[in-house]
């Protein structure tokens, strides 16, 4: 009886106080934000093989482990990273921002797709893989750029590559000769161009793809509610006001998790420019 009796008293004694229970749901609560910011919406993009070297005025390197801020998550390890610069100038990497800000593009490559701005064909690598997509047309009004892709990444070996056309234009004035089932543009120089919304909307005007994807609209989404005054955060509604207002079919806009998207790429792209 003294056995048991003492036993009671101890299990009475060591339960943990509501204030310590509330500490402790605090911390959970704040692990599983940090495991959210941390963990992409959507699928990573798979990086082709480079070969990292000169090619007269550019120049390709590889370096990994170098800390930098996402699109969607926040700081992380950058590996692999590949930088390409041209002359003095860096034109372009492979760094996680990069990465997360086009995998959304992927998911909605179908039939005849159209990427405007070839890069490093990290997209068109992606897209050509996928069963979905039966023919690819890439815009990029810099021949010198297609002629660097086939010495610094052998892109005949891909996957898919017999769907590949190029077109030597102006995306913004380049109209298809058949009907875009899906549209991707990646032409500025930096997230966050001003010239996004303008350039989108003459671009959709000549093309007249069924849905589009425009590289870091989700910034343009947020700065749209900004001129609006409207808080955060955003809401589904308001993308569909914002689709609706610049009168381009965008994606995304059946993802109720997409304009928790656009808020995070916006504070990631705020917090580490």
């Amino acid at each position: 009886m003294s056995t048991q009796l003492n036993l009671v008293s101890l299990s009475m004694s060591s339960k943990p106080s509501q204030e310590s229970l509330d500490a402790i749901a605090a911390l959970a609560e704040t692990y599983r934000e940090h495991q959210r910011l941390q963990t992409p919406p959507y699928p990573a993009l798979k990086i082709p093989k480079y070969r990292t070297g000169h090619y007269g005025e550019w120049v390709l390197k590889r370096r990994d482990a170098f800390i930098m801020g996402g699109y969607f998550t926040a700081i992380q390890p950058a590996n692999p990273n590949y930088i390409l610069s041209q002359g003095d100038t860096l034109w372009m990497s492979l760094g996680p921002r990069e990465l997360e800000s086009q995998a959304h593009h992927v998911l909605y490559a179908c039939g005849h797709t159209v990427i405007m701005g070839l890069g490093m064909g990290l997209l068109l690598f992606n897209v050509i893989a996928e069963k979905q997509v039966e023919r690819v047309t890439v815009v990029e009004r810099d021949s010198k750029v297609i002629k660097l892709l086939h010495k610094i990444a052998q892109p005949s070996t891909w996957p898919g590559w017999e769907k590949v056309s190029f077109v030597v234009a102006d995306a913004l004035t380049w109209q298809p000769d058949s009907p875009v089932d899906f549209l991707s543009v990646d032409i500025w120089p930096k997230l966050g161009d001003m010239r996004l919304r303008e350039n989108g909307q003459q671009i959709h005007q000549n093309v007249q793809a069924k849905q589009v994807a425009l590289w870091g609209q989700e910034l343009d989404f947020i700065h749209f509610l900004s001129e609006l005054r409207k808080q955060p955060p955003p809401t589904l509604a308001q993308y569909h006001e914002y689709v609706q207002a610049i009168g381009i079919p965008l994606i995304e806009a059946n993802n109720p998790n997409y304009p928790d998207n656009c808020w995070r790429a916006a504070q990631s792209v705020l917090t580490f420019l």
